[in-house]
């Protein structure tokens, strides 16, 4: 549940696929131009056009799940995603909208196939998967994600398939689809494939905190129990996920679990539940924070604006009472809303820019790469002043771009199964994430509030 505001995003959820309806039906110009009025007087209004509501579905999804071609097209053209309404149309097991969808594709993306074989082995399609993945070049299909992705979907045997696929697995890629098969709430199927490799290679801390997102403190406890070293068993990290999934009560829970105070990480646990909607959770946890640490209010509402909560990060942002890095603040947070896909949010914090300060749309640019989200990045590349900065993209780290463009500068359609399923992002050597690119202070502040497990190198 979105804490405190459920309800709100809901209805603009509604509202949203309403209107999109409402304009295909429409039967003059006159009675579509106030429908697209509407959408975008709605679209300007605290909420990111990707948000989800407290089934995890936005916009898009319902469309497409409802077969709505039309009013997927229509929505699109207002910056909705691609795969999510493939997502919704799988979903739906509507598969010829699909394929009609991917038609659809604008010809300067370049649609990377993984993205949708993911989604097919998901909703249990192993051929449909594979005929997805064999457009790709040998040596670049993701059995991998594919496995992770079947298993969350509950689709063991579609897992084991992908599996069979990889050549000599090793033990990070059995943790990898357990990790996920704990996650869509298939313990079982976890047991099952951590069972596949010896005790001491098992990641009982990543199948735990899958389970503590989806509120089932017991269960991770359970697993956390498996590890015989209590130094090893990451509560942080188990606490970071329940509060992801909305569960208070069970992130407070393991976070007690830490006997020193002051190696309880709770800016980072407030840190993940803004970025998945849950303001008072994220409060709550920056409230227990006591000196000399200080809560980081700049990075939760950063997240919360990579999440898509334009009124969460502007709410967190309000806490910082330093008027003298107004701008800096909005550019960061306008940076890290364009990672997450959020054309709108990070239009609105941009707007908030006042000179002299001026809006650095190269850094924007570059995080929406990073974040994968191509139509955002093209978006800000157009506003890139002079153009030739384009060039520069090199300067992506190579782990976190992600073929963030190919060889025409075309920004691909990348979506990890990682990124997908929004997991946990401890900042670690090659991912800051959610911290942005725009300067080295997200290394050197943040750095000073967290254990050292978790400080970037």
């Amino acid at each position: 549940m979105l804490s405190g505001q459920n309800n709100v995003v809901d209805n603009f959820i509604k509202d949203l696929v309403q209107g999109a309806k409402k304009y295909v039906l429409a039967s003059t110009p006159e009675d579509k131009s106030a429908s697209e009025k509407q959408i975008e007087l709605l679209l300007g209004h605290n909420f990111s056009i990707h948000v989800k509501d407290s089934k995890h579905l936005n916009a898009a999804m319902y469309l497409a799940m409802e077969n709505k071609k039309q009013a997927c097209l229509f929505l699109a053209s207002k910056g909705a995603r691609f795969l999510d309404f493939i997502e919704g149309a799988f979903k739906g097991n509507h598969l010829v909208l699909v394929n009609e969808l991917l038609d659809k594709v604008p010809n300067d993306l370049v649609v990377n196939y993984n993205d949708v074989a993911y989604l097919a082995a998901q909703y249990g399609h192993q051929e449909l998967a594979m005929n997805f993945l064999n457009r790709r070049d040998p040596e670049r299909r993701d059995y991998e994600g594919c496995a992770g992705l079947a298993a969350f979907g509950g689709h063991q045997k579609i897992a084991e398939y992908f599996l069979s696929k990889i050549k000599d697995p090793e033990e990070e890629t059995y943790n990898f689809v357990a990790g996920y098969a704990a996650e869509g709430g298939y313990y079982k199927e976890a047991g099952y494939f951590l069972g596949k490799i010896n005790d001491e290679y098992r990641d009982y801390n990543a199948v735990a905190s899958k389970v503590a997102k989806n509120g089932h403190q017991q269960i991770a406890e359970n697993y956390l129990g498996e590890i015989k070293d209590p130094e090893e068993r990451d509560y942080n990290g188990v606490a970071g996920h329940a509060a992801m999934g909305g569960h208070q009560q069970v992130a407070e829970y393991f976070l007690d679990k830490i006997i020193d105070p002051a190696d309880r990480y709770y800016n980072w646990v407030a840190l993940e539940a803004a970025k998945n909607g849950h303001q008072q959770i994220a409060e709550y946890f920056l409230g227990k924070i006591i000196a000399p640490k200080e809560p980081d209010y700049l990075s939760v509402a950063s997240a919360a604006a990579k999440g898509g909560y334009q009124q969460i990060a502007e709410y967190f942002l309000g806490k910082i009472n330093a008027p003298e890095k107004q701008g800096y603040n909005y550019n960061w947070v306008a940076a890290n809303a364009a990672m997450g896909g959020h054309q709108q949010v990070a239009e609105y914090f941009i707007s908030k820019i006042k000179a002299p300060e001026k809006p650095d749309y190269y850094v924007i640019w570059q995080n929406a790469a990073m974040g994968n989200q191509p139509q955002v990045a093209q978006y800000f590349s157009a506003k890139i002043t002079p153009p030739e900065k384009l060039d520069k993209i090199e300067k992506i780290p190579s782990e976190n771009r992600n073929e963030a463009a190919n060889d025409k500068g075309q920004v691909l359609m990348v979506f990890s199964p990682q990124a997908r399923l929004n997991n946990a992002e401890k900042p670690t050597a090659g991912n800051t994430a959610p911290l942005s690119l725009v300067d080295v202070r997200s290394l050197q502040d943040i750095s000073n509030t967290m254990p050292a497990k978790y400080k970037p190198t």
